[in-house]
């Protein structure tokens, strides 16, 4: 194959031969790259399939196909019900997942709406502040340690008399009990055991009294754990495992809950699968590409019968999740208030559970990362495996629906880590350089679809971060999707006025706080620049939102959180900016030491995955003299972000 037939043969499966990066340089992709990209795709699919494996249909968005024609075709809705094909897709069909069979194939009908959601108080133009909370650093005396699903619950309390409106969290995706980085998760289904409140398990009453002296003895462990000023993931694994294991013995003491749990299984796509997954590492070791060959792969009976074989093991890894469902869906909000924004990473690892269980539609040979840009002037390989474009198609899109739908349950919202990944994502064959990779395109339009339908179906507001290298046109059209655009207020200092879609925080996960950068902020110009999606940048007065050059953000809005509400979203109803979120640490008014950073994504061969540094979680949480104390929930102080767990004013 010449070049010129191989760059063609790249540019119909989606695989850029030339682009340019964020500085405007161009890159003409290695005839090596190009190869090894195709061979990683696999062959080609067969073109102009009668029925295509998934269809997505929206308001003004025919799909272009029909059954064969003159063959009879059966639609059966998502809830079992059949109803004619209407004449052109979607017709009035309702919203949802559907089958339309005939006698030579069948293909998923995805009816999806034209926007994703957005709850009434943003529609009508309002605007909501809350917090950009790490949750594994929102300690306080009751965890273990490591801030949990409690001291949320507790953080979202205290401070909606305050004016709190949500909490935007990390990712709460399971992971390997010693991995810093929650962007570098083993699962993005299912979520971390390490963010149960141990006390709030409702098998936890009907322990023996000697079983709870145990218990308690373990907590004294765990809360000591709170003093010091780095979290210990694997101390805290190790006393968090012990005690729930302890706990979950006496489920056999209570019948109503091991029908619960019973239900709960039968009714959660893919738990079993987890639950024998986290059951065949507590066996054969963390890497399951470590395995015996007989359980590397998911659809093996070896893996069926391993799993009958150790079912208590089983048991408990579900009854673990089952716990963290309940114990997030208690984290309500108040009247008026959106609740928990959760975060969703790019990727996952590839030794976890998501990659053993979607390896049917991951490329071989391939990780995920980005190409030279001010951050990564070298270019970026976060490890990360990537999903073959056709092959995700092939399945219905379903490893992406699951994983959407997984992010939304119990939450008012979810960021999306690179929403770029939507339509192109940037991949680098194994042992070339993270410069020398090149971007495919994903079918955009449809994971749109499916991102929308999910969104409608969970009530969820969508939040897209896309800094970094965006292709013109990206911002357009998410924002025309009702995806709300990120924006960092260090880059967003403007004027009144303006479309009201960004929301704006202080930072990414691997940006310095505000107290970290008042010398950063001295180099910059005091009028800053605000860019909405699809406009240009204007100039602004100085130190809006965010203070006088120099100055910690919360302070230009008078110190504690109220205030830092207030510097960052302006004091108007007239900014621009719906969603803005301080740090609880910034809302304190100080860095203790100038440290703590906050998580980065992995990135292979170079480590950065520094463990989050803190303070010891407080005895009660400072305030000013006449300012009203937070309410009774917040005695155990969660009130942390990145470092210290107080308010201090």
């Amino acid at each position: 194959m010449t070049l010129d037939e191989l760059r063609r043969t790249a540019e119909s499966r989606g695989i850029t031969t030339h682009f340019s990066d964020a500085a405007g340089r161009d890159y003409d992709v290695s005839e090596a790259t190009l190869a090894a990209v195709l061979e990683a795709m696999g062959p080609a699919p067969v073109a102009a399939a009668a029925w295509p494996p998934v269809v997505v249909a929206r308001p003004g968005r025919p799909p272009g196909w029909r059954p064969p024609r003159g063959e009879p075709a059966t639609l059966v809705l998502g809830d079992g019900r059949e109803r004619p094909l209407p004449d052109e897709l979607p017709g009035d069909l309702p919203h949802g997942w559907h089958r339309v069979a005939g006698r030579s194939g069948a293909t998923t009908l995805v009816v999806a709406p034209g926007r994703c959601h957005l709850p009434p108080l943003l529609a009508g133009g309002g605007r909501a502040w809350g917090w950009a909370a790490q949750l594994y650093a929102v300690r306080s005396r009751a965890s273990w340690g490591i801030g949990d699903l409690g001291d949320l619950a507790g953080l979202l309390e205290s401070t909606a008399p305050l004016g709190a409106g949500f909490a935007l969290l990390n990712p709460l995706h399971a992971a390997s009990p010693g991995e810093p980085s929650p962007y570098n998760p083993s699962s993005r289904v299912f979520r971390n055991p390490l963010y149960l409140r141990i006390e709030a398990v409702p098998e936890l009453a009907a322990l023996a009294a000697g079983e709870r002296d145990r218990v308690e003895t373990l907590a004294r462990a765990g809360r000591e754990l709170g003093g010091r000023d780095r979290i210990d993931r694997p101390a805290v694994y190790r006393l968090k495992d012990t005690a729930l294991r302890l706990v979950h013995g006496a489920l056999a003491r209570l019948p109503g809950r091991r029908a619960g749990l019973a239900a709960y299984r039968a009714g959660t796509a893919g738990l079993e699968r987890y639950a024998t997954f986290c059951a065949l590492q507590h066996v054969h070791g963390h890497d399951w590409r470590a395995w015996p060959a007989a359980y590397r792969h998911p659809g093996r009976p070896e893996v069926a019968e391993f799993g009958d074989r150790h079912g208590d093991e089983v048991s408990y890894h579900a009854w673990l999740q089952w716990l963290l469902d309940q114990q997030l869906a208690a984290v309500v909000p108040g009247p008026d208030r959106l609740g928990v924004l959760n975060d969703l990473a790019i990727g996952f690892a590839p030794d976890g559970f998501d990659a053993w269980s979607f390896q049917d539609e991951l490329a071989a040979g391939i990780t995920v990362g980005a190409p030279p840009d001010p951050l990564g002037p070298h270019g970026q390989d976060w490890g990360l495996p990537a999903f073959v474009p056709d092959r995700l198609a092939a399945g219905g899109y379903g490893p992406f629906a699951q994983t959407i739908r997984a992010g939304m349950a119990h939450a008012a919202g979810l960021r999306i880590d690179h929403v770029m990944g939507l339509f192109r994502l940037f991949w680098i064959p194994d042992g070339a350089e993270p410069a020398e990779g090149t971007y495919v395109r994903y079918p955009a339009d449809d994971l749109l679809g499916v991102l929308a339908l999910e969104s409608e179906a969970a009530g969820a507001l969508v939040v897209g971060e896309d800094l970094g290298t965006v292709e013109p046109g990206v911002r357009e059209r998410l924002a025309a999707e009702g995806v709300l655009s990120y924006r960092l207020a260090w880059f967003e200092q403007g004027p009144d006025g303006g479309r009201r879609l960004p929301p704006a925080g202080p930072g990414r996960h691997h940006h310095p706080r505000p107290a970290d950068r008042g010398r950063l902020l001295q180099r910059q110009r005091p009028g800053a620049s605000l860019r909405h999606r699809g406009g240009h940048p204007r100039r602004g007065r100085a130190g809006r939102p965010g203070g006088p050059a120099g100055q910690p953000l919360p302070a230009a809005g008078g110190r504690g959180p109220a205030g830092a509400g207030r510097a960052l979203g302006g004091g108007d109803r007239g900014r621009p900016l719906r969603l803005p979120r301080p740090h609880p640490v910034d809302a304190a008014g100080r860095n203790p030491g100038g440290r703590g950073r906050g998580a980065r994504p992995a990135q292979r061969a170079r480590h950065h995955r520094p463990a989050a540094q803190l303070g010891p979680a407080p005895a009660r949480p400072a305030r000013r003299p006449g300012r009203r104390p937070p309410g009774p929930a917040a005695r155990g102080d969660p009130l942390g972000g990145g470092e210290r767990a107080a308010i201090r004013s």
